[in-house]
């Protein structure tokens, strides 16, 4: 098949959205398809694209098989509502633009967030005579509405036109969770359009590995008991807890150290407040590259996943979650709902309220005074995702739909 895959992040750019396209689009390519991405050119979450990108209009280039088809974007920081449409409707508008006139695919793939893109797969789809699929992997408006991003009645009701137009002329809906096809059958979406294919993860790449005792040195944190977050730095994370976590713990257990790996929104203020409140037991480095998460991972005794507590992320499942549990790290959850349920059932973590700095710590000690259950936590959770969420048999599930699909 000739699949097109719209996609707002992609590699270089980290985020679960970015990976889960990128090893997709791979291996998409190793079962023999021919697939394009159609992305802009990369500048999240800081804002400012990389020097070998400046100055072009559109770039095409070719990774493990498949093609990056990349168009001009507004570039601003993940920050500020207003530029964050100019940027989004940029590359609804100049990704539509830059593949009208190249060859005709049998299948359109548009990954949401955010919603405009779905549009341009809308109309690239009418202009290819081809189906679309509309990808959804969180629920906009709604999660905006819910983090106090969006609060506008006129721009709400406008974002959910658009949100039932593209779920109705969508040829099939794909859900990243269970949660996601409930709430969009209870929303009035047609049960039989709607798919689920789950995250998951590259089982190969993320692969328990000894500890990168050079990485740890370099960082200063050799002997220390090291609990990490890497991801996005953004209000959707409620990151603030884990400094009130540092505060309680920095005098009673000395050598618990936390590592912060990521930018965001939030980043400056929580290195900020860790300055102010003068905590020398946690370390910030900015993103790192995809390389070097292994490694990251590696020198992590416990490895943070949190989420605000708001209803919508019951429906939510991190998929940073099964690359850390893939690794065979443990776990400390922070996230209700259906990512809970996983945790729990495959024994790779700790669950905690979400936003609850003082289960955070008794999460975090529990960790720290038993290496009998760290160990346990860690064989239990890289079985469970070998198992259940090895995203080449995710892969081939989802080329089933599209090929389904194929007129």
């Amino acid at each position: 098949m000739k699949i097109y895959y719209l996609i707002h992040y992609f590699p270089p750019e980290l985020n679960g959205g970015a990976t889960r396209a990128s090893e997709l689009a791979r291996l998409w390519a190793d079962m023999g398809h021919e697939v394009t991405i159609l992305t802009g050119f990369p500048n999240h979450p800081n804002g400012r694209i990389p020097s070998q990108y400046k100055g072009r209009f559109f770039l095409e280039e070719s990774a493990d098989g498949y093609k990056i088809r990349r168009t001009f974007i507004y570039a601003t920081p993940n920050k500020g509502f207003l530029k964050r449409i100019l940027n989004h409707t940029s590359l609804m508008i100049s990704s539509l633009l830059g593949s009208v006139f190249k060859s005709k695919p049998d299948v359109i793939v548009a990954s949401s967030p955010p919603l405009f893109l779905g549009l341009s797969g809308y109309f690239l789809s009418r202009i290819k005579r081809v189906p679309y699929i509309f990808e959804v992997r969180d629920i906009w408006p709604q999660q905006a509405v819910d983090l106090g991003m969006l609060r506008n009645t006129r721009i709400i009701q406008a974002m959910e036109m658009l949100e039932f137009f593209l779920y109705k002329k969508a040829a099939k809906v794909v859900g990243v969770t269970n949660s996601t096809k409930r709430i969009l059958n209870e929303r009035g979406v047609d049960t039989n359009k709607i798919e689920t294919i789950f995250n998951g993860t590259d089982v190969d790449y993320y692969t328990p590995i000894p500890v990168n005792e050079t990485v740890k040195a370099e960082l200063g944190l050799s002997g220390k008991f090291v609990i990490s977050y890497i991801g996005t730095m953004g209000l959707s994370q409620g990151l603030g807890i884990v400094l009130d976590a540092a505060r309680q713990l920095q005098h009673s257990h000395p050598d618990i150290h936390f590592l912060m790996v990521g930018d965001g929104a939030q980043r400056d203020i929580l290195i900020d407040n860790s300055n102010d409140w003068h905590l020398s037991n946690v370390t910030f480095l900015p993103a790192q590259p995809r390389s070097l998460v292994p490694d990251l991972y590696s020198i992590s005794d416990g490895v943070m996943v949190l989420l605000r507590d708001t209803p919508l992320f019951r429906s939510t499942i991190p998929s940073k979650m099964f690359e850390i549990m893939a690794c065979g790290r443990p776990v400390i959850l922070g996230v209700a709902g259906e990512a809970q349920h996983i945790v729990l059932e495959s024994g790779g973590g700790i669950c905690i309220t979400p936003e609850n700095a003082d289960e955070l710590v008794q999460a975090i000690i529990q960790l720290h005074n038993n290496a009998d259950l760290r160990d346990k936590l860690q064989v239990y959770g890289r079985n469970y995702i070998v198992q259940h969420y090895n995203r080449y048999h995710l892969a081939r599930q989802y080329v089933t739909v599209l090929e389904s699909l194929k007129q």
